[in-house]
């Protein structure tokens, strides 16, 4: 949530904690119950949307995960070359097929084929592990690409949900444009009321006031200090 939200949502909090203490409103209106209802499901579904947004840490990483894929390209295409090379001297033509990849054709895969391509890769070179040696292609070499596949898997998933984030922060708002609708409904019952009501009519109205949250708090640890004293 942003920090407007968050005000928001403490309104949320303050008007269904009054609406809930006051139970001789929801005799006197039964649909201000139905309201009540709807407004604490509202509110906890804002807060599992909430912690299913991610932050912009996340989305960050994201371009760390390009970038991570241009470093492990480079490797992939100087072990297929070697792998194409050692074929070519064995003449085993299957692995010929399987390594003749170039640098442009690594960067135009999808994600997903990628990782996939460079899994095979790598069990390719570890099958000719010590052929690949006298190629200049060391096991120091092979070990590390499977680091940086890990890297990059892992950058991927954080990619995925990024995306995600995405679709929550509409769900987020969506459900914003919910509660508000619930309290226009509430703000028609509470100021059809009889006048008997004046009093909590007012503190309705006072917590209603998201904007003055930060005053409202003021007073109340003030009203809390004199109490001591």
């Amino acid at each position: 949530m942003n920090e407007i939200e968050k005000k928001k949502f403490g309104m949320y909090r303050d008007v269904l904690s009054l609406l809930t203490k006051h139970t001789e409103v929801c005799v006197k209106l039964e649909a201000v119950a139905f309201l009540i209802a709807k407004l604490r499901k509202t509110m906890d579904e804002i807060e599992q949307a909430d912690r299913n947004v991610t932050t912009q840490e996340a989305l960050d990483l994201t371009i760390e995960g390009r970038a991570g894929k241009e470093s492990l390209t480079a490797d992939l295409r100087c072990i297929a070359q070697s792998l194409f090379n050692y074929s070519r001297q064995s003449a085993i033509l299957e692995l010929k097929d399987s390594a003749k990849y170039t640098q442009s054709y690594f960067l135009h895969l999808p994600d997903a084929e990628f990782l996939s391509k460079a899994e095979s890769l790598r069990l390719l070179s570890l099958k000719y592990i010590v052929e690949l040696r006298h190629m200049g292609i060391t096991p120091n070499i092979i070990h590390g690409l499977g680091l940086k596949i890990e890297y990059f898997r892992r950058a991927l998933e954080k990619k995925v949900l990024a995306s995600k984030a995405g679709s929550g922060r509409t769900q987020l708002s969506g459900l914003f444009l919910i509660a508000d609708q619930v309290l226009e409904n509430t703000d028609k019952l509470i100021g059809s009321m009889p006048d008997e009501f004046e009093e909590f009519y007012e503190e309705y109205i006072c917590a209603r006031d998201f904007e003055n949250q930060e005053r409202r708090k003021a007073l109340l640890d003030l009203e809390e200090d004199e109490g001591y004293n």
